[in-house]
């Protein structure tokens, strides 16, 4: 799940930083993990799904910085993988029962007859809608102070 965010005038901007300041790929990986940082919290104070274990929003986290065709990202959520659940809260999943606590006539017959639905529970999309402009305006804000 991903956005992509087109800035206008965005080669003279490098430009003129490169010009002015080299430690210009520091600056915008910077203004990258601080735009994402509101869309983290808002993920981590979500109410959308309970979490008893906690072991869901201990493992949510901004990803470091990715290059893809010239373009840099970051990714928010469970980037390591440490809890490999967190799509399965986020879309919905279904559970079909287990062979050892089917009845004996569904034993015989050799198909599952119940199967339990968990609903989605979507917790990224929503904070990210939420905080898609003022993460937006957070990079721009770094990248400018940056100019100066």
């Amino acid at each position: 799940m991903g956005v992509d965010v087109e800035f206008s005038g965005m080669s003279e901007l490098i430009e003129k930083l490169e010009a002015t300041n080299g430690r210009f790929n520091t600056v915008e990986n910077q203004a990258l993990k601080a735009g994402a940082q509101p869309i983290l919290e808002d993920m981590k104070n979500t109410t959308a799904f309970k979490d008893r274990t906690g072991r869901l929003r201990k493992s949510l986290k901004i990803s470091g910085i990715k290059r893809t065709g010239g373009r840099k990202s970051v990714w928010v959520g469970d980037t390591d993988g440490k809890c490999n659940y967190s799509w399965f809260v986020e879309f919905g999943h279904s559970i079909g029962q287990s062979r050892k606590n089917m009845s004996a006539k569904g034993k015989r017959a050799g198909k599952l007859n119940k199967v339990t639905y968990a609903p989605a529970r979507p917790f990224v999309a929503p904070a990210l809608e939420r905080h898609k402009r003022e993460a937006i305006e957070i990079i721009k804000a770094e990248l400018r102070r940056a100019i100066k």
